[in-house]
């Protein structure tokens, strides 16, 4: 039986240590609170130095009985000794190393396990190793994760800051110590690196309100449809990058790549034009990338799921702040990558055979950039009595596309005067409700029209490919239901 005083010493000393081992992580409620945890390599470092560990089983039992297990305790049981001794039972050790439910493998216990030992003094102590024990389970973020975490869970997450808010989510910049960092990187190799400006650098998206888990559900399996039709590691080109999701404290949260630039909006506003003939094109080439994911979403061929069912897909929400801008260390800001992302409103539905494009329910999803048979000219109707084709997608990225040629040649005040025109076009339109947008509820604006005429004739003589882009592609995307220019063709145009 050891010193009752050296007993209560030895155990304030590994408290303290503990102490100055702790990180901050984040955790219920609502991932707001900031618990601390201990990684659990500075953990199997502390116990792999044979001379410390010994000590420190020397002190707990000076009869030496412990000592004959300091193998398996250093291998199987280090979190149960650091447990154990944060609570003052550390000589209680000899017991869980009988028992390989009582090893750390099985942490966490949420139930009191077989063979789960009383104190010294006959006291039950479960209730407080089961409070410690979170402190060392902080579990590594993995790639493509879907879990439901216990409340209880620490989320080993350095920072979180918030950058965006929007109707259903609110958006915050994450980091995540390289240790517990196993989401898969996308893009280039180089994200993998430390000396990468973004390295372990993510998105959280929490989502919120009373249709929270709808959001979620809806949202998620939109991109496990399209990243698991995908032929590269779950990678699409032009879509956002998407790690995994998980339920924590009644929190549904996704998980996704941190656009540092922010939004095709703001790329507008705070960059200025290129206008060397290498810049425009650069642009252009990175900016019909969110074509290729949209294509992946219009037709899912689904060669890596159980199924050889064909489906089809709308994204119906495409717009400026849903094209998101990363530079991926990138100098020049017209070699940026533009890519599509918010599958919050996506749907799918199974095609029937070679019938042409499905139609779905409208989702009534962004009305500046939807298109004509999207219009809603009496907010009494429904979305039920709406039926839309896919081609509703390529109607508002023409749109992205004639505001970006807008911006390249007239600059931002050329595009909010572009914007001006269409919505003193649209406020002229007897009881028409999109305001702004660039239908008259059948076809485009003439605001429109002249617009495409001034940037044909403003551009600069290095650029020679916003004319072709106008007067080829965005014009057949802004064309009548059933003669727009399909995602396919899209890509073949850029090629």
């Amino acid at each position: 039986m050891g010193n009752p005083q050296l007993d209560r010493e030895l155990h304030q000393e590994f408290r303290d240590w503990i102490e100055s081992q702790k990180m901050k992580g984040i955790g219920a409620p609502n991932l707001s609170a900031k618990p601390s945890y201990v990684p659990e390599q500075r953990i199997f470092e502390y116990f792999k130095a044979k001379k410390k560990i010994s000590q420190l089983l020397q002190r707990l039992d000076p009869d030496g009985d412990l000592e004959g297990y300091q193998s398996t305790i250093v291998k199987d049981y280090p979190k149960v000794l650091c447990i154990l001794l944060m609570i003052g039972q550390g000589r209680l050790i000899g017991i869980f190393v009988r028992h390989i439910g009582l090893g750390d493998t099985r942490l966490p216990f949420e139930h009191k396990p077989a063979h789960f030992p009383f104190a010294d003094d006959g006291s039950d102590f479960f209730e407080r190793f089961k409070e410690v024990q979170w402190q060392f389970c902080a579990q590594s973020l993995t790639y493509n994760m879907d879990l439901v975490y216990e409340d209880a869970r620490i989320l080993p997450i350095m920072t979180k800051d918030q950058i965006g808010r929007g109707g259903s989510s609110n958006i915050f910049k994450i980091t995540v110590p390289q240790a517990y960092d196993e989401l898969e990187p996308y893009g280039t190799s180089e994200k993998k690196n430390p000396s990468f400006k973004h390295a372990h650098t993510y998105v959280l998206k929490t989502y919120h309100s009373r249709d929270a888990k709808l959001y979620y559900t809806n949202e998620i399996r939109a991109f496990r449809r399209v990243l698991a039709a995908g032929s590269n590691q779950g990678f699409v080109p032009g879509l956002i990058g998407f790690y995994g999701n998980f339920i924590h404290g009644g929190t549904h949260n996704a998980l996704l790549e941190y656009a540092d630039k922010g939004t095709l909006e703001q790329f507008f506003k705070e960059v200025p034009p290129p206008t060397t003939e290498d810049d425009i094109v650069s642009f252009w080439r990175g900016l019909f990338y969110p074509i290729f994911a949209l294509l992946k979403i219009h037709n899912l061929d689904n060669h890596d799921l159980e199924t050889t069912d064909i489906f089809q897909g709308w994204h119906q929400d495409i717009k400026p702040e849903n094209i998101l801008v990363v530079s991926s260390d990138r100098k020049s800001p017209y070699k940026y990558e533009f890519k599509l992302a918010d599958l919050g409103l996506s749907h799918f539905k199974k095609a029937r055979g070679n019938n042409g494009d499905e139609v779905d329910t409208d989702a009534w999803g962004t009305r500046t950039y939807g298109a004509p048979e999207s219009y809603r000219s009496d907010s009494l109707v429904g979305p039920a009595n709406l039926r839309v084709s896919k081609s509703v997608d390529i109607w508002s990225l023409g749109c992205v596309y004639s505001e970006a040629a807008t911006w390249l040649v007239l600059g931002y005040d050329g595009l909010q005067k572009y914007r001006a025109e269409r919505r003193e076009e649209t406020d002229k339109i007897p009881n028409f409700k999109d305001d702004g947008c660039f239908h008259n509820g059948d076809t485009t604006l003439a605001a429109v029209e002249s617009t495409h005429g001034d940037i044909v004739k403003m551009k600069r003589k290095t650029d020679h490919i916003t004319r072709p882009v106008l007067q080829n592609m965005v014009q057949e995307m802004l064309g009548v239901e059933g003669q727009r220019l399909e995602a396919e063709l899209d890509v073949e145009l850029i090629h």
